[in-house]
């Protein structure tokens, strides 16, 4: 049941994949960006696929993407997070977000943990504020309710998919957004 399409071996060269990263995302060494020549090859060839099977020449919504594990972060094995249970005990805080922003946030915090004494004290010191400040944390947290998912939302509107609902819905959220104060 799965669709598989043959194509001659000769069918994309490494140059004209490195060619099409280049103009669609408007640098000159995409490799560079994506960590490896593989990871380059391969975000080239999925591209190449999606602009090929939607008939599109370009998809200006997209962004080069940015290597999962960030520079500056703590690195995992590839089954830490299973044998450390990191996720089923640490769950039911992702459920408490206020937004699905918040979680996948979340979630890329837990995936990537600091390794800079300073950010690590820099970011327990924006918790602290909040979680010691009870009407900053209830301002906050009703603040957070009224915001969507504005990074879907986006996407949506980038693609000319968007519906007058998630046009409503990202006002909403700039509405919110505008009343929150970063000291």
């Amino acid at each position: 049941g799965v669709l598989v399409e043959s194509l001659p071996e000769n069918y994309l060269t490494v140059e004209s994949v490195l060619d099409l990263l280049s103009r669609h995302y408007g640098v000159a060494a995409p490799e560079s960006f994506t960590g490896s020549l593989p990871g380059a090859l391969a975000l080239g060839i999925v591209l190449h696929y999606v602009l090929r099977t939607q008939g599109l020449k370009k998809l200006p919504h997209l962004r080069l993407p940015r290597p999962i594990r960030q520079p500056g972060s703590l690195r995992f094995g590839s089954r830490t997070f299973q044998h450390l249970d990191l996720f089923p005990d640490l769950f039911h805080f992702l459920k408490r977000t206020r937004s699905s922003v918040g979680t996948r946030q979340l979630k890329r915090w837990l995936q990537n943990p600091l390794l800079q004494v300073g950010e690590i004290r820099a970011r327990q010191e924006a918790v602290r504020e909040v979680a010691t400040d009870p009407a900053l944390s209830a301002n906050l947290s009703n603040l957070l309710r009224e915001v969507y998912d504005i990074e879907r939302i986006l996407g949506r509107v980038n693609t000319r998919l968007a519906s007058p609902r998630d046009v409503s819905a990202l006002g909403k959220s700039l509405q919110a957004g505008a009343t929150m104060r970063v000291t």
